[in-house]
């Protein structure tokens, strides 16, 4: 006679510890991409604050609360650390693909945008 539930019976409970632990995995893993890619008040994801010296990241924050293209002599003007430093982290921060400098004839000045 068969008494029972036959689908507990079936029920392999090691599968089903697997088909939970992937099910977490897939949650943990979408949850951290998103947070990698999470903006701060500063603009800035984790992954550029935790890569980006000081002056990197300052620079980059401000330049993307401007929001549009901001002039680069507005820039050098209101960064701290003199017209050298800021135009070599600048170029650093365009070689990484974070900011794109133009030419601009009209206000003969690099416009830059992040």
């Amino acid at each position: 006679m068969g008494h029972g539930n036959t689908a507990l019976s079936s029920f392999n409970w090691v599968d089903g510890g697997i088909l939970i632990g992937s099910i977490l995995a897939v949650i943990l893993l979408l949850v951290w991409m998103y947070r990698r890619t999470e903006r701060h008040g500063n603009g800035l994801t984790i992954d550029e604050c935790r890569t980006l010296d000081r002056t990197e990241r300052e620079l980059l924050s401000m330049v993307r609360q401007y929001g549009a293209a901001v002039r680069q002599s507005q820039i050098v003007e209101e960064a701290a650390g003199g017209f050298d430093l800021v135009t070599e982290n600048l170029h650093e921060l365009e070689a990484k693909g974070l900011i794109k400098r133009i030419w601009d004839s009209q206000t003969n000045d690099l416009m830059i945008s992040a």
